[in-house]
């Protein structure tokens, strides 16, 4: 098993872990949270349907492409740079991307200094040019040697969220999110408004969606691992 797999695996134990653990911790916090529902009863039954709709659709979208590929990561990553997708490759990937506390595979769009390095950087290693903004499209970085098929499902998947118009996507959630997932403490849940909660809750639900996809996939045996 090689290092991509150890690492999704271990990323997937840790979403189920935080999914189980935010939930408990937010249902305790609900009692001493002031939760001045920005959203009504009704509203919130009509959000939970259009999120269910969105996420069938984006289903159905990331299934098609992945299994239009099915183990040809290769072709598949040819096919997301003919859809003008940024991408870059190198073997320090995951090194790099460490340094601002991002992951391989897909990356949201950034701004700040996070979209400086990924630009200044990734631009300069991978495609030998500086290139200088503080802001970044939606882009995928990989490793250079093979990358998992179902690791590749997931990704893909959160992309297509993405342009779904998901939740959970949006720079500040992803943000809080990071901080949650490497530092989940009940004092960290208390510094939460009910609205962070709620839009930390829906970027949680986009990693587990994603997660539950490329395993799906696998389980199913319609994608295989890299040998």
């Amino acid at each position: 098993m090689d290092n991509i797999k150890i690492i999704f695996l271990k990323f997937l134990l840790k979403i189920k872990t935080l999914v189980e653990t935010f939930n408990e911790r937010k249902q305790k916090n609900s009692i001493k949270t002031d939760v001045k529902a920005s959203i009504n009863s009704a509203a919130q039954l009509n959000f939970v349907s259009e999120n269910e709709k969105l996420r069938e659709e984006t289903e159905k979208t990331a299934e098609k492409i992945v299994m239009n590929f099915k183990n040809d990561t290769e072709k598949a990553l040819g096919f997301l740079k003919k859809k003008k997708v940024k991408i870059y490759r190198t073997k320090f990937a995951v090194k790099l991307l460490q340094n601002i506390g991002e992951k391989q595979g897909f990356i949201i769009p950034l701004k700040g200094f996070k979209a400086f390095y990924i630009n200044f950087v990734f631009g300069l290693i991978c495609e030998g040019k500086i290139n200088i903004s503080f802001k970044t499209p939606p882009l995928f970085v990989f490793n250079k040697n093979n990358v998992e098929p179902f690791y590749l499902a997931a990704q893909i998947y959160k992309w297509i969220a993405l342009k779904k118009k998901m939740p959970g996507f949006e720079f500040e959630v992803q943000e809080k999110f990071k901080k949650l997932y490497n530092k989940m403490t009940e004092k960290e849940i208390n510094k939460l408004t009910a609205d962070e909660i709620f839009a930390v809750k829906e970027a949680l639900a986009r990693e587990n969606e994603a997660a539950d996809f490329g395993l799906r996939l696998y389980s199913e045996q319609r994608i295989k691992t890299e040998e």
